[in-house]
């Protein structure tokens, strides 16, 4: 049985970001599903992790990880999540996308479109949920 004080709701994503990643193609297997309210739902459990109630509209609820790893294996984008170290701890983040196969490097055209560094967050939660954003928005384009 799993302890509910041991699952973090912070590894996991946002309905709307769910939802998003859904409508993109991502159908990777899900440990939760996640409704309207942000009411977090471990598969195979009654009652919420996290939130009130089960809504009529649920979506799988993949957690933060396997979202980095389906961008870089689906669409070659690779996230990378940074400390800035000026002061205080903050966190940002840089998108950068392979150009190629990376199976083949004997390609005559591949490389790196190398992004630009986001702003700063004030904790690594806050840099990835605006990640995972930044990366559903790339696809949308």
């Amino acid at each position: 049985m799993t302890n509910k004080k041991t699952i973090k709701k912070e590894l996991f994503c946002t309905f709307d970001q769910s939802y998003a990643l859904e409508e993109l193609g991502f159908t990777d297997p899900c440990l939760a599903t996640i409704n309207d309210i942000n009411s977090l739902h471990l598969k195979g459990t009654r009652k919420p992790l996290y939130g009130g109630s089960q809504t009529t509209e649920n979506v799988n609820c993949p957690l933060k990880s396997q979202v980095f790893e389906w961008f870089e294996r689906e669409h070659k984008l690779f996230s990378e999540i940074h400390v800035d170290c000026t002061t205080y701890p903050k966190f940002c983040y840089n998108i950068n996308k392979f150009i190629g196969n990376p199976k083949d490097l004997t390609a005559e055209e591949w490389g790196w479109e190398v992004g630009n560094y986001s702003y700063l967050f004030k904790n690594r939660h806050e840099a990835e949920n605006e990640c995972i954003n930044k990366l559903i928005k790339l696809i949308k384009l």
